[in-house]
């Protein structure tokens, strides 16, 4: 078995469930390696949980936050990549194998990510565009092809790109390389940022369009919003230029 996937969760149960129900259904022995980070939710998890007997869990006794979560899923995965999965995410079929046979093919990449889909088959994050000032100072982050069709022929071509963290896969060992999500950010910029440290240690992050997943993208994750400005200026303060 080559991958954990590590589901940080707090509050959606039934979205959590869906996304457990299609992991089962199209990814192959999928129980055995699939971890859910619970932040202290105060809804039915547990029950749906309970219908997932295989699914590992780890209850939080308060919602930590996405980074958090990750971080100590990952503490916990014992295989060589771990994939990073939201709880409002829906896989297809085959998903995995195509990110799993990039980093098998191409040592020099830490982390790849899938093309994202909005439930009505447009594109949510066809990867992501990390912007910079004329001194070379990150400034922020957008996802591209947002709103375009599945089938957009660019969107369609595999290519060296940031990843969202909405579903990355990542070696294990780079993950902890680089001291892993930066947990002073609270639900935002911790991927852009996480992807900025695998560039800066020399590694490539690379979106494969082969492998795709339907993400119901805010569903899970509104208080997001709520620290976006803080998130925004550590990004920056961490990312400029000297």
């Amino acid at each position: 078995m080559k991958t954990t996937i590590i589901i940080p969760h707090w509050n959606q149960a039934d979205l959590l469930g869906r996304c457990l129900e299609l992991l089962e259904q199209r990814t192959p022995h999928f129980c055995a390696s699939v971890l859910v980070i619970d932040n202290g939710s105060t809804d039915h998890t547990p029950e749906v949980l309970r219908r997932h007997p295989l699914v590992r869990s780890r209850r939080l006794d308060s919602n930590r936050g996405f980074a958090v979560a990750c971080n100590i899923g990952a503490s916990m995965a014992e295989t060589p990549y771990i994939c990073f999965l939201n709880n409002d995410t829906e896989a297809k079929l085959g998903w995995l194998h195509p990110l799993e046979a990039t980093l098998d093919a191409e040592p020099d990449v830490a982390a790849v990510g899938p093309k994202l889909l909005y439930p009505n088959g447009k594109i949510q994050s066809g990867g992501v565009r990390i912007y910079r000032n004329a001194k070379g100072s990150v400034t922020t982050a957008a996802e591209m092809f947002r709103g375009e069709p599945g089938d957009h022929p660019a969107a369609n071509t595999r290519r060296d790109s940031a990843i969202t963290g909405a579903c990355l896969l990542v070696r294990r060992s780079v993950f902890w390389d680089v001291a892993g999500f930066d947990e002073r950010f609270r639900n935002g910029l911790e991927d852009v940022d996480l992807n900025l440290k695998l560039h800066q240690a020399g590694h490539r992050t690379v979106y494969e369009p082969a492998s795709a997943v339907i993400h119901h993208c805010g569903a899970s994750g509104r208080e997001r919003h709520r620290y976006h400005r803080q998130n925004k200026q550590l990004l920056r303060e961490k990312w400029r230029a000297a």
